[in-house]
């Protein structure tokens, strides 16, 4: 890989090669580095995506009985008969 300061317009370098360039180049300002790997760390470590509409309702799905007549009947396990 380049380093930031033999990166050049004409060079086939993706932007984030060189944002990598800048931060591992201990020439550069520490402050420059700083933001270069803020911009770059979404890059490299996406957050996971958030559960989907059908994730979130089988999720409700399995709590919908709690706090009802029906808990006991909807609950897995031995059941007593009353």
């Amino acid at each position: 890989m380049k380093l930031a300061h033999e990166a050049s317009e004409t060079s086939a370098v993706t932007p984030l090669e060189f944002l990598l360039s800048v931060v591992e180049d201990k020439s550069q300002p520490v402050e420059l580095r700083l933001r270069a790997a803020a911009v770059a760390l979404p890059f490299l470590y996406a957050k996971p995506a958030p559960p989907g509409a059908k994730a979130a309702r089988e999720a409700e799905a399995l709590t919908a009985g709690r706090g009802t007549d029906w808990e006991q009947l909807l609950s897995p396990g031995p059941r007593s008969h009353t």
